[in-house]
């Protein structure tokens, strides 16, 4: 990662520092052979009973929350990794944060370990999974896209000679985020992954921040989208 690319994602995380944080607490969590991080939200009463907006004097315990395995690839960032969980917690979300390049051991045994993961934390029992994988491979495509315990998945950052790779088939709801890709690139991609899901993909394009990389607005769209598609619940099958 680059000096410039590091200082433009270090500014954006200062600036959502500035505010409490939404976390409330983080501790381990094993999945597979690596060590994750649970990252718990602050949850709140209801203002009032039925409203949508919290009374943030009155916090509560999170219980049943909807979760989302972040996947991070090798080359991911500490501060880039942060922007992920501050605008999943902000939205009330479970994120158990896998190491930078994820378990060494075959992605889809390391899924079915953090899915189960999820059914075992209070935090998220009983709730919607998600993932989010920050440029991934093949492999774990293919997992992601065969885990029918998933109610959605978002690719940051997924080429089209990687989606070529894939041999996976799912229906779960899916999102591509996408650099400068040309008009060639970008259809190409899109009809690859229509034809594995059966449905076309959301896609978002971006242009490159200074740094080359996504801009910090790219991980916000992200959350907002599986904070959408986990409050309809069910596994997207």
């Amino acid at each position: 990662m680059t000096a410039s690319r590091l200082l433009a994602l270090a500014l954006a995380a200062s600036a959502l520092s500035c505010a409490s944080s939404p976390v409330a607490l983080r501790r381990t969590a094993r999945v597979g052979d690596a060590e994750a991080r649970l990252h718990v939200p602050e949850t709140f009463e209801p203002l009032a009973p039925g409203s949508v907006y919290p009374n943030r004097r009155m916090p509560v315990p999170a219980e049943g929350r909807p979760g989302v395995l972040l996947w991070p690839d090798a080359s991911s960032g500490r501060t880039e990794r942060s922007l992920a969980v501050t605008f999943l917690a902000e939205r009330g979300i479970v994120v158990l944060e896998l190491p930078p390049g994820g378990p060494s051991g075959p992605p889809a045994a390391a899924l079915r370990d953090a899915v189960a993961a999820f059914g075992a934390f209070r935090e998220s029992r009983g709730a919607p999974v998600a993932v989010l994988a920050f440029r991934p491979g093949p492999g774990v495509v293919e997992a992601v896209l065969d885990e029918t315990a998933l109610s959605a998945a978002a690719f940051l950052g997924f080429d089209p000679p990687a989606a070529r790779a894939v041999r996976g088939a799912g229906r779960l709801p899916v999102l591509v985020a996408t650099l400068h890709a040309g008009p060639g690139e970008a259809s190409e991609l899109s009809r690859r992954l229509t034809a594995l899901l059966g449905r076309s993909p959301v896609e978002r394009r971006y242009l490159e921040a200074p740094d080359g990389g996504f801009p910090p607005e790219a991980a916000r769209d992200v959350a907002e989208w599986l904070a959408a598609v986990l409050a309809e619940g069910a596994p997207g099958r």
